[in-house]
């Protein structure tokens, strides 16, 4: 019994197209014939065999698959190039300058639309309707652009020059977050914007020159903001150490966030690590704070930044359990332990803290 038609239909068919769709082409030589044998050859297997398997297995072991390819690919590689299958690419023609030019207007006018009544079109009003008169002018487009890239209106359209009210914005959340450091870089930033404007002819900074007074200010203040939050990380790992060391001591240290695991055995060991580790890693970050700050423990607590970190709610701890790991440092050392009445305290103090 031969193998099914449908399975044979689904192998030879496509192979079978593509010799009729030969057949109207002037075609012949050797390729034709071994495509022919090829298709033939599947059809002879197909009718003595009876179990498909066998039947793909025969093809692949003959190659006749490859076979047919083969000879299909060497016959379209022979055949001279057909000038009716030649496809002629539109002719590619670049805009006219009348053509740029009022794609210019059209920007600047949407523009225009976009902002008015809104806070911007103080500032950038102005800059576009100058550009909307100069592009109705007559001007030519290469003049036009000349003029817009002296002044910078390319910039202010394509959004690409700070505005004064992202700079107040900016000093404002400076001022907002307790960090004077970037306070006093954007209050700089604002007060060269307000002098370039006043220079300027129109009522927006100069690009490239705010651009240029932008660098000088960066590269004068971002070392005092680095510095500064360098600083702040520092002494708040610090703080959070010789916190969580004296903590580790309480009863209520084994039901903590900070120490608790569904394992007894990893909570034990996370406040093992914290009692015997934590002394060290103090030791070694206060004598790294005193090296390159000259800022030991207790003076932590009198230095400017942490009475802008506790004024802006960036220290998490309350005064009492402060006072606590000021009282607790001389203790956390290696191999030290808290007094008993600090642990007592501390503990007294966490229970009110959830209650």
């Amino acid at each position: 019994m031969p193998v099914d038609p449908p399975i044979v239909d689904s192998v030879v068919g496509p192979y079978r197209q593509v010799l009729v769709d030969l057949q109207g082409a002037t075609t012949t030589g050797l390729e034709l014939a071994e495509m022919t044998w090829a298709v033939a050859e599947m059809e002879r297997l197909a009718s003595m065999l009876e179990d498909p398997a066998a039947y793909y297995a025969a093809i692949a072991n003959l190659g006749l698959s490859q076979r047919f390819n083969d000879a299909y690919s060497r016959m379209l590689a022979s055949w001279p190039t057909d000038a009716q299958y030649v496809y002629e690419l539109p002719e590619v023609r670049p805009p006219s300058d009348e053509e740029l030019l009022g794609v210019q207007l059209t920007a600047h006018m949407a523009l225009l639309e976009q902002i008015r009544d809104t806070p911007a079109e103080a500032e950038l009003g102005q800059p576009f309707r100058d550009a909307v008169d100069l592009a109705r002018s007559g001007a030519s487009y290469p003049v036009f652009m000349r003029c817009l890239i002296e002044r910078g209106h390319d910039l202010l359209l394509e959004r690409q020059v700070a505005t004064r009210a992202n700079i107040a914005a900016a000093l404002s959340a400076a001022e907002v977050d307790g960090e004077p450091a970037r306070a006093a870089h954007q209050r700089e930033l604002l007060r060269a914007f307000d002098e370039l404007v006043a220079s300027s002819p129109w009522p927006a900074p100069d690009p490239f020159a705010f651009e240029l007074r932008r660098a000088r200010i960066d590269a004068a203040h971002e070392p005092t903001v680095a510095a500064r939050a360098a600083l702040v990380a520092r002494w708040h790992a610090v703080l959070t150490l010789v916190v969580d060391w004296l903590e580790a001591h309480c009863a209520f240290a084994p039901t903590d966030p900070r120490f608790a695991n569904d394992d007894p055995e990893v909570t034990q060991r996370n406040l093992d690590r914290a009692r015997e580790c934590h002394p060290g890693f103090v030791a070694v970050r206060e004598r790294l704070l005193s090296e390159t700050w000259g800022l030991e423990f207790d003076g932590i607590f009198q230095h400017e930044t942490f009475a802008e970190e506790q004024r802006a709610g960036r220290v998490p701890y309350g005064d009492e359990l402060i006072a606590l790991a000021r009282e607790a440092r001389p203790y956390c050392v290696p191999g030290g332990s808290p007094p008993p009445d600090l642990v007592e305290r501390a503990a007294a103090l966490h229970a009110v803290a959830v209650a």
